[in-house]
């Protein structure tokens, strides 16, 4: 993986700093293999918009590790009585189907713009909900 970035005037377009570290390795891993999912398909849609199969089948995989991701953050959350458990669980199911809804106009290679939404999406959740529980989880 990130083999895609070959030139360096390519920004990758989720990036993700020190601020958004919950201080638990396992769950930065898996944010920063999303993000590098996300930037992946960007690079894939600017690259070669036409092949959309690829980018249906990386789509895919970034749904089943997002939702391997929340299922993970959800066994982490209940083993600590996370207080705002509930709240956050309901928060992935939202942003499970934003991902999926986002998935048509993606992989049309139509709306490259959406990418935007998409890392907005993926970095919002990391920085507002997720590093907060990552101070709960870590004391």
């Amino acid at each position: 993986r990130g083999a895609s970035r070959e030139r360096a005037d390519i920004l990758p377009l989720a990036i993700l700093g020190e601020e958004a570290m919950t201080g638990i390795a396992e769950l930065d891993d898996q944010h920063r293999e999303l993000a590098e999912r996300v930037n992946d398909l960007y690079d894939l849609m600017r690259i070669d918009p036409e092949n959309r199969p690829k980018a249906e089948a990386m789509y895919d995989e970034l749904v089943r590790f997002t939702e391997f991701h929340f299922h993970n953050e959800s066994r982490m959350m209940g083993e600590a009585a996370y207080p705002m458990a509930e709240a956050h669980d309901r928060e992935h199911r939202f942003l499970l189907e934003e991902l999926r809804a986002l998935e048509s106009r993606i992989v049309a290679g139509v709306e490259l713009h959406s990418f935007r939404m998409l890392k907005d999406w993926l970095v919002d959740h990391i920085e507002k909900a997720d590093v907060p529980m990552g101070q709960y989880l870590t004391k």
